[in-house]
């Protein structure tokens, strides 16, 4: 739920989105019917003897119910075959080993979430080391970012700094311009953010190396030498338009073209180097559970995680089911029984990520929120090294590119997911509870249990090499036999209780929305922007999509305030300045946006006032007319 990397050559559109639906092969790994359906009662106590509910027998597909069923694994009488998977009785070496594929499945997918999402972007932008930069501000159509901010135009690229360091000049953006180079790696942290803030306005110089990389940089280019954790990395820059100067975002194209990005030996004499060719992704016949394990295979190769005893144990995981450091990840290795349980577990752990992403809306956002508006301080204020399952949750929500809350702090409502019946507004008064929430977790939502894996008193990477603070491991270790799966933790437990709220209906974008808004206090700027809370991307058939500090003509109240008009309807030409326009049927989201946050948000004082309800009347009119 935060502006991600978005845009590749010069274009803000394009989506990097891979269907959800796995698609069968026809070359036999994965062909006939391997479509898995999320089994439903699925358990397994951690032991090495599969459950009663697994009757293997077949053709791949593992149902709801846990149960495999057809003839491609097993004889017509119920035995096995000499290849050991299991008879009837669901017992034998196959049994368990479909239990672990499974269930090592859902670590591996929600471990790895970060890595997919990264490389499906990397693949279908720029070519490696090449920069680009969009031509204008965020529009309708930039699909693959959630949350796309409109006060900035992007600019970036996808780093490769195995072979050695690349070195990104900017010019002079002027004083008073916020502008940001953020440096993200493939497991979703920012390593670095680099810009107005913390450089000042420029020019500037940044040597970015690899992990492995050793040499000397001269010292006009060794001023802010950056050292990132993988050899993959994004570099995402934003440089902010003024709406009240004329032609600011031709300033704004016009300082993009003056930044530069080489290599180490072109920027220090030697001929061009050209940019790389991107890796290509897996192919998609594969069903969408062996294309994920196969760039997350890929991934660890080319980007080793930190060394930490929490991806340990998962590395270990991994291994289990052929998934290494040293090899990666072959697809067309795996068996039907495999690869059903894999596409069950991939389905399955969607489904648990998209609740946990309700659940946090509700829990984190609204409910523990008196004022209604969740803050990144609470979205982002997670450990990423070790909480992989919020990890996976806000990377598969909103990809990649959030800044850290030294750099801006969002504040998001949920306006338009659902309201009190027309009854509860009749005659009109301002509810005592939130009005607007999420809808509720289905009653049949379950999350899976939190399970510990015991330390190991083993050697993890007995011949690992040290670069720096850094640890690069070069050999891992098998799984013990004792060693229990599940390690992620999937949800706090005990989840905060879901407060009672009236009986709700769905609202379809007619009511009006008013936000009274003190001004947030900030060294560079602000905003209020307005999104499709569903999809979290621009509304469409919309000119405006919100209003900061650079709108020009913004009326404030005499106590310092503004009153920002969120409603479909216009609330009167002499307001509309103040108005931002929603879209009839389309549920919405605001994100009030603040660069440069001062203390008095980091620390929780400030926040936005709630949003509230606008009493029916002639300025809040629905496409029928008035409430």
């Amino acid at each position: 739920m935060q502006e991600a990397t978005g845009t590749g050559a010069t274009s803000n559109t394009g989506s990097t989105s891979a269907a959800d639906s796995p698609v069968p092969s026809d070359n036999g790994t994965t062909a006939g019917n391997t479509a898995a359906a999320s089994a439903g009662n699925f358990t397994w106590d951690g032991d090495d003897t599969a459950p009663t509910s697994i009757v293997p027998a077949g053709n791949g597909t593992l149902a709801g119910n846990g149960t495999l069923s057809g003839n491609s694994s097993t004889g017509a009488n119920g035995t096995p075959f000499d290849n050991g998977r299991a008879g009837a009785n669901g017992r034998g070496p196959g049994a368990e080993e479909v239990v672990r594929y499974f269930t090592v499945g859902q670590e591996a997918f929600v471990w790895g979430a970060p890595l997919v999402t990264f490389f499906r972007q990397q693949a279908t932008r720029a070519a490696l080391n090449a920069f680009f930069y969009a031509n204008t501000t965020a529009v309708v159509g930039l699909t693959d970012v959630a949350l796309p901010n409109v006060d900035t135009v992007y600019g970036g690229s996808f780093l490769y700094l195995r072979d050695q360091p690349m070195v990104l000049r900017t010019p002079n953006f002027g004083v008073g311009r916020y502008y940001s180079a953020g440096f993200f790696q493939p497991y979703y942290s920012a390593f670095s953010v680099n810009g107005s803030r913390a450089n000042g306005p420029g020019p500037n110089t940044f040597t970015v190396v690899g992990p492995e990389w050793e040499g000397d940089v001269p010292a006009d280019l060794a001023r802010t030498v950056i050292r990132s954790p993988t050899n993959d990395a994004l570099l995402l820059m934003r440089v902010v338009v003024s709406q009240n100067v004329t032609n600011d975002l031709a300033t704004v194209l016009s300082l993009y073209s003056q930044v530069s990005l080489q290599a180490l030996s072109e920027a220090l004499g030697g001929p061009a180097v050209p940019p790389l060719p991107n890796p290509p992704l897996p192919s998609s016949n594969l069903s969408e559970a062996l294309q994920r394990l196969t760039i997350i295979g890929e991934g660890i190769q080319r980007d080793p995680p930190v060394n930490n005893s929490a991806n340990n144990r998962v590395l270990r995981m991994l291994a289990t089911i052929n998934v290494t450091q040293q090899c990666g990840f072959d697809p067309y290795s795996v068996t039907q029984p495999q690869a059903a349980a894999l596409e069950a577990a991939r389905e399955l752990t969607d489904q648990e990520l998209r609740a946990a992403n309700r659940i946090i809306q509700i829990n984190e956002s609204l409910i523990q929120s008196d004022d209604f508006f969740s803050s990144s301080l609470n979205w982002l204020g997670h450990d990423f090294s070790t909480e992989f399952f919020y990890r996976a949750t806000f990377s598969q929500a909103g990809g990649i590119g959030a800044l850290p809350a030294t750099e801006v702090v969002y504040f998001l409502a949920f306006l338009a997911q659902a309201v009190p019946s027309l009854q509860e507004l009749s005659p009109w008064r301002a509810p005592s509870a939130p009005p607007l929430l999420a809808p509720p977790l289905s009653a049949n939502t379950t999350t899976s249990p939190n399970t510990t894996i015991p330390p190991s008193s083993e050697p993890i990477f007995p011949n690992s090499t040290t670069l720096g603070n850094s640890t690069t491991p070069t050999n891992t270790t098998t799984a013990s036999a004792n060693e229990t799966f599940l390690e992620t933790p999937r949800l706090p437990s005990p989840l905060p209780p879901l407060r009672s709220f009236p009986p709700f209906i769905p609202l379809e974008g007619y009511l009006c929305f008013r936000l009274r808004l003190t001004p947030p206090p900030v060294d560079s700027f602000w905003s209020v922007t307005v999104y499709n809370s569903t999809s979290l991307n621009l509304l469409e058939g919309v000119s405006k999509y919100g209003v900061g500090d650079r709108t020009p003509g913004l009326l404030y109240n005499r106590d310092g305030t503004l009153t920002i008009y969120i409603q479909p309807t216009s609330p009167g030409q002499a307001l509309e300045v103040n108005w931002i326009r929603t879209v009839y049927s389309s549920r919405s989201a605001v994100v009030v946006r603040a660069y440069g946050p001062s203390p008095l948000i980091l620390n929780g004082t400030y926040s936005p006032q709630p949003v509230q309800l606008f009493p029916p009347g002639p300025t809040c009119q629905s496409q029928q007319g008035n409430f």
